[in-house]
Parts: C-alpha cells; structure tokens; sequence
C-alpha cells in the first residue's frame, strides 16, 4: 500500500478496525438470538436450525437413561464383546504364522529348544512373575525381520506378550545361548 504520509496511513489503520469491529459486533447479534425468536421460522426437516446443538444418538440415550432414573453407578458400562473368529480365519492365521516362521532366518526352533528356554528362565513371565499361561515371544518379532532361533526367545505370559505387540523389547536379564 503506497501512502503519502504517516497521517495517512494511521487513518486507514483506525478505519480498517473499525470496519472489523462493527462485523464482529453484527454477526454476535445476529448469533445472540434466542430460539424462541427463531422457532416462528419454518425449516424443512433436512436442514438444522441454527443456534441448536444437532442431538446425536448418545445424547438421546443420555436423556432416556435420565428419565428412566438409573444410574451408571447402577449399571456399569458393559464390556465391549470381541468378535469370535471362525474355523477357517484361526486356521489361517495359524497357516500365515507357519510360513512366518519358515521364511524367517535362522535354524529354527524344536519342542526341545522351547523347554531349553523356559527351564533357563525358571518358568516364568520376565515381566511379570507370574506362572500361568506362558508363551514364548519372539525378542524381534518375526514380522519386524527378527530370527527364528532360541537366542530370540524369551517367555512371557499372553497378557505380556499382547502389550509388547511388536515391539523389540528385551526383559532377558542375560541372553540365552544354546
């Protein structure tokens, strides 16, 4: 903006906000409405009205739940139901982690090398401690390029197992070497 004084320029600065002011200032008032004044108006049911918040379904449930008197200390929250696998998705699965194995490096792992390792680590989680539903578990998992030897073994339980996911974490105090 090319300006022949400073005066000039102050001017149009002050009118500028001015101009902002008085929209802001239209548009808060035009929004102020109460809906009584705007429930006079017909909208076709497609469209909202505005100044009202569009009720989705957990708010009607919240509202049902109101009138009806219970409470959620009276009913807890259910717990989400995961879906059963079928036959064939488990088989699947099962043939997938086969080929994993197969395919991953190293020489592999026999019933023998799995009771090597969870007697070396005195049957039990690394974790956790604990003792019941034990699993060996990949250090580096197989998907993530890990081998497939028992010096990448270590046991965990199934809860600890599901957590560390694919991640490469070690909980071996000292590695096992066969």
């Amino acid at each position: 903006m090319i300006s022949c004084s400073p005066l000039i320029d102050q001017l149009l600065f002050v009118v500028s906000v001015l101009v902002v002011l008085s929209i802001y200032t239209h548009y808060k008032e035009i929004n102020s409405r109460k809906t009584s004044e705007l429930s006079s108006v017909r909208y076709p049911h497609h469209m909202p009205r505005p100044n009202r918040k569009r009720r989705t379904h957990s708010d009607r449930r919240r509202d049902k739940k109101k009138k009806s008197g219970t409470s959620p200390q009276n009913n807890p929250p259910r717990k989400k139901r995961r879906r059963k696998r079928t036959k064939a998705q488990i088989q699947a699965a099962k043939v997938r982690r086969k080929l994993r194995e197969e395919a991953a490096p190293g020489r592999g792992v026999t019933k023998d090398d799995r009771k090597r390792v969870f007697q070396y680590y005195g049957r039990k989680c690394l974790r956790c401690g604990t003792t019941r539903r034990l699993v060996l578990d990949h250090v580096r998992a197989l998907y993530c390029g890990g081998r497939h030897d028992p010096d990448n073994l270590q046991p965990l339980c199934f809860n600890c197992n599901t957590k560390k996911g694919l991640k490469t974490i070690d909980y071996r105090p000292f590695p096992f070497y066969y």
